[in-house]
């Protein structure tokens, strides 16, 4: 059945509220399923079984009423939806009074079903691209690679092709979505997908979708040989979208971007890689910005490691250093300055003498010698990672 009764209804109700003549809408089989008169819905009308079967248009008169049970005077026409009977809509009046109404009516209605199937037809395809999405980021064993192929082939795409995985989160939508009444969630939703397909640096064999309502994943198809290419065009189609929505819009985005595996076997990796890197941009309190797993490598794979061999091992640093604010500072410049003392004093806005007497406080305080010794540079990188990701210094 084309229209159901509950659509049928709600269309019925709202031109009634407008016109003060009777609308029954009948079925295919003559049964009316939606009416003005709610005690006529489920009644045979004759007349409309006589419509579609002759596919013509039937006026009733006063008179020929007489000869029909449940009929009324009134103009009975089918309507179409790709030229194809879709059913019948009858409204009571004289024919002669009402025929321009009729005709509008007809057209509201047939417009109204496109637009209902054509959102139907969209959310089913979403909900299949939903489905294969979670294929894509479940698949362990080849079987289920045949099984996502198979998905990507109904939905044109080829899975063979290279590519990343990309999250992007919306760090204002709320903001943005009370900013006009205007502004619905699902209008945003769609506003944003539609401006990453016009993108210039799209691809038709990109893969899209709405994870939570304020982030996207992005499967992002590169044709790039060169490694070094792949994350510079990733890069460049992440900065696009990410100026053209906050002109827009006023959209700010966090990009974490993971790194290319060379089998659609690991698309979850990288999933989990870009996931990783949001993350680290929540804890470092970033509001918009592109982060590339492959440049942040050692924050990756201190993610992974378990909090509690992280509590065990770097505590008791923490409790000696965590209200040395100054010395905190001085280690994460150190870091930067590859333990260049000399660089650290200039980008600290402070004497030599005092970063050399910070350097020796650091040193005396932990027993480790980091300018000489590698481990001990590593231990400090951990404790930085560690009083931003896990206490929030």
């Amino acid at each position: 059945m084309l229209l159901d009764y509950e659509l049928a209804q709600r269309f019925v109700d709202r031109i009634i509220d407008n016109f003060d003549k009777n609308i029954n809408i009948m079925n295919e089989s003559g049964v009316i399923i939606a009416s003005g008169s709610k005690e006529r819905i489920g009644n045979y009308h004759k007349v409309a079984e006589d419509v579609i079967r002759k596919n013509k248009r039937i006026d009733i008169s006063k008179k020929d009423a007489s000869k029909y049970e449940g009929v009324k005077e009134g103009v009975n026409m089918p309507f179409y939806y790709n030229n194809s009977v879709g059913g019948v809509v009858g409204i009571t009046g004289e024919p002669k009074k009402i025929e321009k109404t009729v005709k509008i009516i007809k057209m509201v209605l047939e417009v109204m079903i496109e637009q209902e199937l054509l959102k139907e037809r969209v959310y089913t395809r979403q909900s299949q691209k939903t489905f294969f999405i979670n294929n894509l980021l479940d698949m362990e064993t080849e079987d289920d690679l045949i099984s996502s192929t198979q998905w990507a082939k109904k939905l044109g795409f080829n899975i063979n092709l290279k590519r990343i995985v990309m999250v992007m989160k919306i760090t204002n939508f709320k903001k943005v979505f009370k900013k006009s009444s205007l502004y619905t969630e699902e209008k945003i939703k769609e506003f944003i997908l539609n401006e990453i397909s016009k993108c210039d640096k799209s691809n038709s064999e990109d893969i899209y979708s709405n994870i939570t309502n304020d982030k996207i994943i992005v499967f992002k198809t590169v044709n790039s040989k060169r490694e070094e290419s792949i994350y510079k065009e990733v890069y460049n189609f992440s900065l696009d979208i990410s100026k053209k929505l906050k002109n827009l819009l006023g959209l700010k985005l966090l990009i974490g971007i993971g790194t290319f595996h060379d089998t659609p076997l690991k698309l979850k990796e990288s999933f989990k890689e870009s996931k990783a890197m949001i993350k680290m941009g929540n804890r470092l309190d970033l509001k918009e910005g592109i982060l590339l797993c492959k440049d942040h490598i050692f924050e990756y794979l201190f993610s992974k490691i378990d909090e509690s061999y992280l509590e065990h091992f770097l505590y008791k640093y923490y409790e000696k250093i965590k209200d040395e604010k100054e010395l905190i500072e001085t280690i994460e410049e150190l870091l930067k300055c590859n333990m260049n003392i000399k660089k650290t004093s200039e980008n600290l806005y402070i004497h030599r003498n005092t970063a050399v007497f910070r350097y020796k406080k650091i040193k005396d305080l932990f027993k480790i010698d980091p300018i000489n010794n590698d481990e001990d540079r590593i231990l400090l990188r951990l404790l930085v990672l560690y009083l931003k990701y896990n206490k929030n210094i």
